[in-house]
């Protein structure tokens, strides 16, 4: 491998890395080009649920007419005005990327909702605050309420574990105690609302048909 390759091989995985702890949305378009090319994880996962699809390039995918579109999110940069996207109106707007000759190779998408990102600032706190909680537990017990979480029966727990059935009612006793939750309802929302912020920040950013 040379030395040019293996540089860029490290800026792809450094790109990879800021991109999916980066929760701001936004996106890259290379010049001359309809496929995003790098993305940060909020922008995949939203837009994806906005439009149901893996909607990373144009033409691929067809989408009902209520659906913003990547030439939508363009468009929207260009006039200034806001899209849709899931609940929230977001504005657009895009800075010209250069090289390091000064020549321009495509466009940076910014999208910003003070609404969204309010809601999103509670979520991410209320999320902290439930990874604090859960820190009061054991490694056994953290594990067995992930396998709870999963949807596993006592029995099930048990040979996963390998321990009793008695044992894991000890062990979820003490974590209902531990987290103060009153119900399993209330203990699987814990959870979900603790994983919030693992999931804005997972997955590689990177499409899989990058060119």
């Amino acid at each position: 491998m040379s030395q040019l390759q293996s540089e860029q091989i490290e800026r792809e995985a450094l790109l990879r890395a800021l991109s999916a702890s980066d929760d701001r949305p936004w996106c890259f378009i290379p010049l001359r080009s309809a496929s995003i090319q790098w993305q940060s994880g909020v922008f995949q996962k939203m837009w994806a649920f906005n439009t149901g699809t893996d909607a990373n390039t144009i033409g691929t995918v067809k989408t009902p007419a209520t659906t913003p579109s990547i030439e939508d999110l363009v468009t929207s940069a260009q006039a200034k005005t806001t899209i849709t996207i899931g609940q929230h109106d977001w504005f657009v707007d895009s800075v010209v990327v250069l090289d390091n000759d000064g020549r321009p190779v495509g466009r940076l998408f910014r999208l910003t909702s003070p609404e969204a990102e309010a809601d999103h600032a509670a979520k991410m706190l209320a999320s902290y605050d439930a990874q604090r909680r859960l820190t009061a537990l054991s490694p056994r017990e953290a594990e067995i309420l992930d396998l709870v979480y999963d949807g596993l029966t006592n029995k099930a727990i048990a040979a996963r574990a390998n321990i009793s059935q008695k044992t894991v009612e000890k062990h979820r006793g003490r974590v209902t105690r531990k987290l103060r939750t009153s119900s399993l309802a209330e203990l699987i929302r814990l959870v979900a609302t603790a994983r919030y912020a693992d999931v804005v920040s997972q997955d590689a950013t990177k499409p899989d048909d990058f060119e």
